[in-house]
């Protein structure tokens, strides 16, 4: 049984403490509260099972430490930082475990220049059953500290930044990606187009009465052609002198060899130019089966 909080509470200056074969495996910090000079500790063969009642034991004070023959398995390395004047320290025939619980413990055991673990080239491990009888110091703890810790962490980090950057352009840039991803599409057709060479040299056909003639050079091509860029075909401007264009079929000969033949033509009368008889019949008869003809 521990003894009580209160044991050593007249006892201020005690400078050594032996606890051997006694069962300390309920151990209290408070126990050592009244006792901040001791310098030398003994509790060998004491049942104990951690050392986390020295991190509140305020010891100070403490040089020698022998634990031997307890049930120790894993040691926290912050336990010997409580212990500042600690020099010597004896935990032979502990149970210890040799995986990277240790680890700390044991590159500390190895690296410490003040405190001298005892014997610590003989300390053999107990677990896990696969290093049973090997040797606690020849553990490798560099495994311990490339165990995709550091990747899984930066994977995470990749995953939530993502994350995050996919909802801010869902929400405020889709659609200036979208209008994006369009003006590439219409790059590529149009450098795939000049790569192939456009055998039409119009977009569309201009069809107008002389009494329009100003309107259409004045207004309608510098906002079709010069703003929009349609190539416009223009009869008195564009066709080769020949037959006159009165003839319907001299005027679906030569819009069909100028522009491209989608399924409704693009031909704009001009509105004198519209109201006329024969040049109806005539771009009816282009456009295919009677469909209706656009009008400026």
């Amino acid at each position: 049984m521990a003894p009580y909080s209160n044991t050593f509470q007249f006892n201020y200056e005690l400078k050594t403490l032996i606890f051997a074969e006694t069962d300390l495996s309920e151990l209290h910090s408070e126990l050592f509260l009244p006792i901040p000079n001791l310098e030398s500790l003994d509790l060998s063969q004491s049942q104990l099972k951690s050392l986390d009642f020295l991190v509140q034991a305020s010891l100070s004070a403490l040089r020698y430490l022998k634990l031997t023959s307890n049930e120790i398995n894993v040691i926290n390395e912050t336990v010997f930082q409580t212990l500042p004047s600690l020099t010597y320290l004896d935990l032979d025939k502990n149970p210890f475990t040799c995986e990277c619980s240790n680890a700390d413990f044991i590159q500390w055991a190895k690296n410490s220049k003040q405190t001298q673990v005892v014997n610590a080239h003989q300390y053999v491990c107990s677990f896990p059953v696969s290093k049973r009888g090997s040797l606690l110091l020849d553990f490798d703890v560099q495994s311990c500290w490339d165990d995709g810790s550091v990747f899984y962490f930066i994977s995470s980090t990749c995953l939530v930044v993502l994350t995050l950057l996919t909802s801010f352009t869902y929400n405020f840039l889709r659609w200036y990606l979208i209008y994006t991803f369009h003006l590439f599409l219409a790059f590529l057709y149009d450098s795939r187009k000049k790569r192939k060479g456009d055998p039409y040299r119009f977009d569309a056909f201009v069809s107008y009465n002389v009494h329009d003639e100003d309107w259409v050079y004045r207004e309608m091509l510098p906002v079709l052609e010069g703003e929009q860029g349609w190539r416009l075909c223009l009869h008195h401007r564009d066709f080769q002198p020949g037959p006159s264009l009165c003839s319907s079929s001299r005027l679906s000969s030569e819009l069909h060899t100028l522009l491209p033949p989608p399924a409704r033509p693009p031909i704009f009368p001009s509105p004198i130019y519209s109201l006329a008889s024969w040049p109806h019949n005539s771009t009816t008869q282009v456009s295919g089966q009677g469909e209706d003809i656009s009008k400026i």
